[in-house]
């Protein structure tokens, strides 16, 4: 079945059959966000327009995302498009968190809850803020991820005389800024240091407020697009006790001489640089740093716009989570009184294809059409390869056991030293990379999350394997040369 919207075009056979694929990455995620990822295509931002099309391969909530370029081009002919502006002028790039900032303080504002009972047309006009306010958000994340593609060509091609491209590469690309979840980092340990030296005692007024004050900082860091919970003020207790324990003082001056050294270490790359060179490490540094703003924006929305989907369930008689597996028309109808057809939406959740197309098309494939799909443009043909090339991401080697995690779920099978398999990771994913051996990812780009945190734990990783998720499963025994981006299957 192909379902069609009436503020988009549908695509014809022919247009489906020609779309060229190329994976992107993947995480869990409910229908209702898998919807936003590709209408911020289908939907022209102003400031913000795509020029490729994105496709959403879902299975039971895993998802893995695709772009596509339009008929007779490759993605390669649109990175100008996406990245010469901010060559030109960092200011650009300033904006873009200037952009995001506001639709933070704009969310803030909006989503207050009252305790009282609110009508159908008021949940329609929250939903509507909501669904602007994420598809605004959205597009930065769209956008940044053909910005990441762009400027790793341009540190390549910058570098090439350098012996070791790699480590230049994720110097290059050292966050401009110190990321959210390392400030997040810093203000728990700062509570530690406090709690340690017994200037802050437990229970007292004002450890609870400066407990409070994590919570209301950064209570949405581990979210994301399926059930992440946000934390809680007994999440950061624990936290804080933990670090308490084990000379939180000396974590937090090696966790600030550790950025010390990277904005060194970037300084003194930027040295040799002419201007040009350093224009693309600017926006390198910047993509890296707006990609991790962004997810705290995009966390933050959810954290507190999800009130408004509860209501909305409440008021239908069904769950929350019945309601982040609709699209948008079908929640407005529901609040109109008339129910979808529940056996479709088990059967979308089960496996579809959702598409978005810059020229204004946007359409999901169920059933024998997600089937036919999925076989003619995304199969994975098996071989009996051992090797497998990716790019390094963060140096090192390590054997180990194979343990495929796909969502937090999932977390549980791997043990110290396993080598963790992901799609990417998200920061929810942050204490099992510290407790791998070896990270092997399938998304490729420079800024990815991945990339980030394992070079920031000294955990070897290599990433851009694609279909890494489904060519390597758990108990396979796995090598991880992460000195020459190889990971090879010993058995």
């Amino acid at each position: 079945m192909i379902q069609t919207f009436s503020s988009y075009k549908s695509f014809t056979s022919e247009e489906l059959e020609k779309i060229e694929l190329s994976p992107e990455g993947g995480r869990a995620c409910y229908t209702f966000f898998e919807y936003f990822i590709c209408e911020q295509v289908s939907h022209t931002h102003p400031t913000y327009p795509h020029k490729i099309g994105i496709s959403v391969i879902s299975k039971n909530h895993l998802t893995k995302f695709y772009l596509f370029p339009p008929q007779g081009q490759t993605l390669e002919d649109f990175l100008g498009f996406y990245i010469d502006r901010y060559l030109k002028s960092s200011k650009h790039l300033e904006k873009m968190e200037t952009h995001l900032s506001r639709l933070r303080v704009f969310a803030r504002k909006t989503f207050t809850r009252e305790s009282r009972d609110y009508s159908s047309e008021e949940l329609k006009t929250l939903l509507k803020s909501y669904m602007d306010l994420y598809w605004n958000m959205m597009v930065c994340a769209g956008n940044l991820r053909m910005i990441d593609r762009a400027v790793i060509e341009k540190l390549r091609t910058l570098f090439r005389g350098v012996s070791d491209v790699d480590t230049a590469l994720a110097i290059a690309a050292l966050p401009i800024k110190c990321p959210f979840n390392a400030e997040e980092r810093l203000a728990i340990l700062d509570v530690s240091v406090g709690v340690a030296r017994g200037t802050l005692v437990k229970g007292t007024t004002k450890y609870q407020k400066k407990v409070q004050k994590l919570v209301d900082s950064y209570a949405w860091s581990e979210m994301g697009y399926f059930d992440e919970p946000p934390k809680v003020f007994a999440d950061y207790e624990k936290e804080i006790l933990d670090f308490a324990g084990k000379d939180p003082e000396l974590a937090l001056v090696a966790m600030k001489n550790q950025i010390a050294e990277e904005e060194h270490s970037q300084a003194r790359l930027l040295e040799g640089l002419d201007k040009k060179g350093k224009a693309i490490v600017q926006v390198a540094s910047w993509a890296t740093y707006l990609k991790d703003y962004y997810k705290c924006a995009i966390n933050e929305l959810e954290y507190r716009g999800e009130w408004v989907l509860a209501e909305i369930a409440k008021k239908s008689g069904v769950s929350l989570e019945y309601i982040k597996d609709l699209v948008p028309d079908e929640i407005f109808a529901l609040l109109d009184g008339k129910k979808p057809d529940e056996g479709f939406v088990k059967e979308r959740v089960r496996q579809n294809v959702c598409i978005g197309a810059p020229d204004g098309k946007l359409v999901f494939l169920t059933g024998d059409d997600a089937e036919k799909f999925i076989a003619e443009h995304a199969s994975i043909a098996f071989s009996s390869q051992k090797e497998f090339k990716g790019r390094v991401a963060s140096r090192g080697n390590a054997r180990g056991i194979a343990r495929v995690v796909l969502e937090k779920k999932d977390f549980g099978k791997l043990r110290d030293g396993d080598i963790l398999v992901v799609t990417n990771t998200s920061p929810d994913f942050v204490s099992i990379i510290k407790k791998s051996g070896a990270v092997v990812a399938e998304e490729g780009g420079l800024t990815a999350h991945v990339s980030v945190v394992s070079r920031e734990f000294g955990i070897p990783c290599v990433v851009g394997i694609e279909n890494a998720t489904e060519i390597f499963k758990d108990g396979d025994q796995l090598e991880v040369d992460a000195e020459r981006g190889v990971v090879r299957k010993l058995s």
